[in-house]
């Protein structure tokens, strides 16, 4: 009967029946049973209301305010029949539910409780009631047996993260991972102790014999080397046949003469030295002329008499040859005196000498004393036929300049009339001056020979070998490389692979004032080579540029030419604006063809034979060194350009420069030396001599006429030398 619906339950009549039924049914059971009942009755009158008709919401007039129900209730749409019907099982459920509540309480305790509830139905269905008004809520009964569990649901939304549990206890160690990436590196540490040298070890097999080679290629026939080193002296050989006669003897003959007049002087002492050891006394004549043969070689000549100073003189002597030399005494002289005498040769017959003292007086032929204020000098004796001698004597030095100079009166070049000026001290000292060495050559007929400080008695003036050096100003201050040229007004330097020519350059002031960079053709500059008609460049890559459209009136010239180097590297090069010369590392020596001033990189190249290390040349006159020794190549006149031979130079040295009569040499000690009494008909001049007084050690030099510019070698720094004499115009 609870499964047929909620008809049951309508119009019932509840009767309860208690038995002694054990164990049929517990009070809970009949209290569900009866709940059910009404709970479903109540929900299929709903329900078949909804379903006939439209639902509105419920009148809730009656509801007390602020009273949940729960539930939307639609408005009644029941008749007043069905509402009644529906408060009348309100009514039973409520009485039904009081009648369990007694039972139950009654029930308590007893062994064999029977609950049996009958339902009776009353009279026929009536139309479902309205839906009344939401009771109460009822007490919550009590907790039902827990369900079956129902199938598992899908996975709820992420909570949050709980609180960071215990560490646990370290698992066991894990595999070895790969290497990682290296790292930087590390810095270097300090240097260990030297280990213990280890034992020597055994010799090792002998290699096996290499392959014979293949016969080389015949390599071009060489160039004719330098004649070699003397060997030593042999055996004494067997008697050879009658040799050529023994060299002649040669003749030295000549007169003595007094400076103070020029005429011939007898009873005078001549002996002859070669070395320290006496060669003969040689008999004057009456006639004041001398007269002895000697065999060759080189000697030293004395004069002494009474009265007057002792006279030297050095000489060489050739065989069969004879040497006309006039020897010159000069009668003592008192403290503060000075005594000037001029000789020269028959080729110009009349030099007339001067000097010019501190009052302005002019003591010359024209006017043979001057005595102003003191400054008492004469003229002692003046020569009109050639070779002298002409004297001046200063009776004493007074505060002033003195100069002295000569003058040619006569035709002729007064470079080939060997001019010598004498200097004469109390003392006996002497000092010698030559024309085209010494002095300076202020015009063609005018040789200026020395002033003289009155004061102090020191003679300065243009000597060949200048008087003094000075460090150059300006910046920069270290070279590499620098070139004068011959006239001295075009100088040009290398410094730190940049070139550079020297500003301001005019003939009083031949040390000019600064220096400004030159666009060089190509990074690297290593060397130069300036001339008053082009300069050349080369760079330390072996590249060589010409400079163009270089003039006496441009020297800086316009742009730059490369020039095809020769075979080798090279090593040094000289340039006078018409001829470029060059050496090898390999010692090769290379001449240029065809440099003209409009084509200052020329046509090609040939080679010169010989081996050399430096190279120096000016017009005709080209010098070399090789490991050492100097030499100078002869025939250049008479078989241009390349010339025919070379001539052995006695001295050593590293570095020349040649310019007009004169060649400058530096020695590996840093010295600096000038070949003497270079002519044309002497090309290879008479001596080395050094410089005068301390000199600085120089690296090396460049020379023109009147001008020399070096290198210090213990800084590089430029250098110019103050008071060198011109050779000529």
């Amino acid at each position: 009967w609870l499964f047929q619906g909620p008809r049951v339950c309508e119009g019932v009549d509840l009767t309860v029946g208690v038995g002694a039924m054990f164990g049929a049914i517990s009070a809970r059971s009949v209290v569900a049973v009866a709940t059910i009942c009404f709970v479903a009755a109540g929900a299929f009158l709903v329900a078949s209301q909804q379903s006939s008709s439209p639902v509105e919401d419920l009148d809730l007039s009656g509801v007390a305010p602020g009273v949940d129900t729960g539930i939307n209730i639609p408005k009644p749409t029941l008749s007043a029949a069905q509402i009644d019907q529906l408060t009348k099982m309100e009514t039973t459920r409520a009485r039904l539910m009081n009648v369990i509540r007694r039972l139950e309480s009654k029930l308590v305790g007893q062994s064999r409780p029977l609950v049996e509830i009958r339902v009776a139905t009353v009279g026929s269905k009536g139309l479902p009631g309205p839906v009344g008004i939401r009771g109460e809520i009822g007490q919550p009964g009590p907790r039902g047996p827990m369900g079956k569990m129902g199938p598992m649901g899908g996975p709820g939304p992420q909570g949050p993260a709980g609180p960071l549990g215990l560490a646990g206890p370290p698992g066991p160690a894990g595999g070895v991972g790969p290497p990682g990436a290296h790292g930087p590196r590390g810095l270097r540490g300090n240097r260990g102790a030297r280990g213990t040298r280890g034992p020597v070890g055994g010799p090792g097999r002998p290699g096996r014999v290499g392959h014979r080679g293949s016969t080389g290629v015949l390599g071009p026939r060489g160039d004719i080397g330098p004649p070699g080193h003397r060997g030593r002296r042999g055996a004494v050989g067997r008697p050879g046949a009658r040799g050529a006669p023994a060299p002649r003897p040669g003749i030295v003959k000549g007169n003595i003469i007094n400076v103070m007049n020029g005429l011939a002087m007898s009873g005078v002492t001549v002996q002859v030295w070669r070395g320290r050891r006496l060669v003969r006394n040689v008999q004057v004549s009456r006639s004041g002329s001398y007269f002895t043969r000697l065999d060759p070689g080189q000697y030293k000549i004395t004069c002494s008499m009474r009265g007057f100073m002792t006279f030297r003189r050095t000489i060489t002597v050739f065989s069969a040859r004879t040497l006309t030399s006039r020897l010159f005494m000069s009668p003592t002289m008192a403290t503060g005196q000075i005594r000037l005498v001029l000789t020269w040769n028959k080729r110009i017959s009349d030099l007339d000498f001067h000097l010019s003292t501190p009052t302005g007086c002019n003591v010359g032929w024209r006017n043979k004393n001057c005595n102003q204020a003191g400054n008492k000098a004469s003229l002692d004796v003046d020569d009109v036929n050639g070779e002298g001698p002409e004297t001046i004597t200063i009776e004493k030095l007074h505060a002033g300049t003195y100069k002295l100079w000569v003058h040619r009166y006569s035709d002729g070049n007064m470079l080939r009339s060997a001019a010598t000026v004498r200097v004469i001290f109390p003392s006996g000292a002497m000092r010698v001056y030559r024309v085209g060495t010494d002095g300076q050559m202020t015009a063609p007929d005018t040789w200026t020979v020395l002033t003289i400080d009155g004061a102090s008695g020191n003679i300065f003036g243009p000597v060949m070998g200048g008087t003094k050096w000075t460090t150059v100003p300006g910046t920069p201050a270290v070279f590499s490389s620098i070139s004068t040229s011959q006239s001295g007004l075009n100088v040009w330097g290398v410094s730190n692979g940049a070139v550079y020519r020297r500003n301001g350059i005019i003939d009083a002031n031949k040390m000019g004032t600064s220096w400004s960079v030159i666009q060089g053709p190509a990074p690297g500059a290593a060397g130069v080579a300036a001339s008053d008609l082009g300069v050349w460049v080369w760079t330390s890559a072996g590249a060589i540029f010409a400079r163009t459209d270089v003039t006496p009136a441009s020297p800086v010239g316009s742009s730059w030419l490369a020039v095809p180097k020769p075979a080798g590297d090279l090593k040094s090069v000289s340039f006078d604006g018409a001829n470029a010369v060059a050496t090898t590392t390999d010692g090769r020596l290379w001449w240029r063809a065809g440099v003209t001033a409009s084509n200052p990189k020329g046509s090609r190249w040939f080679q010169v034979p010989g081996r050399t290390t430096w190279v120096g040349i000016y017009s005709t006159s080209l010098w070399v060194t090789r490991n050492g020794r100097i030499y100078r190549r002869s025939g250049m006149a008479s078989a241009p350009p390349a010339g025919s031979g070379w001539t052995r130079v006695p001295g050593a040295g590293q570095r020349l420069s040649v310019s007009n009569g004169v060649v400058w040499l530096t020695n590996r000690h840093g010295r600096v030396f000038y070949r003497k009494g270079i002519t044309s008909r002497n090309p290879t001049g008479r001596s080395w001599e050094p410089l005068p007084g301390a000199s600085r050690l120089v690296k090396m030099v460049s020379a023109g006429n009147g001008v020399v510019w070096g290198l210090d070698k213990a800084g590089s720094s430029p250098i110019f030398r103050e008071g060198v004499a011109r050779t000529g115009q």
